[in-house]
């Protein structure tokens, strides 16, 4: 009986509740993603574009720490464009920036990324609080030569 005391006190504890009881995904993916990448410890970015565009071969970036959470709560705080009222159009945005969300070297979730939107599983967000725009700001400033910044 403890065992199981000691269980829904973590579940509780967690911040992650289900998912509202819905066939919308726009209902449910935003607590999903939520739950998903709560327990990451880091972030492994890379770009999309790295086989075709001279200034990212080879470009990693792992990102951890206090960052990493404050990229987590960034993240977590966006909604679906569809999820507005009234909704959002979206972006015609190049998402080329790839952060992969992981604990240890579990892979929990990955989004795609441009200034300050993204995408996860085929739907877009936003809402951003500065947050991801600082962080591609940072992307770009580490990617970009000096004599072209």
């Amino acid at each position: 009986m403890r065992t199981f005391g000691l269980i829904v006190l973590l579940a509780l504890l967690s911040g992650c509740k289900h998912p509202p009881l819905s066939s919308s995904p726009s209902a449910t993916t935003p607590t999903r993603l939520g739950c998903l990448i709560s327990g990451t410890d880091s972030i492994v970015v890379t770009n999309t574009f790295a086989s075709i565009e001279d200034r990212y071969p080879g470009f990693s970036l792992t990102v951890s720490g206090d960052e990493a959470r404050k990229i987590v709560r960034g993240v977590s705080s966006m909604w679906p464009f569809s999820s507005r009222i009234p909704p959002m159009l979206p972006t015609d945005s190049i998402f080329d920036w790839e952060l992969r969300f992981y604990r240890g070297t579990n892979h929990l979730a990955v989004i795609h990324l441009a200034s300050s939107t993204f995408t996860f599983e085929n739907q877009e967000y936003g809402g951003d609080k500065g947050v991801l725009e600082a962080f591609s700001h940072k992307l770009l400033k580490l990617t970009t030569p000096p004599e072209d910044r």
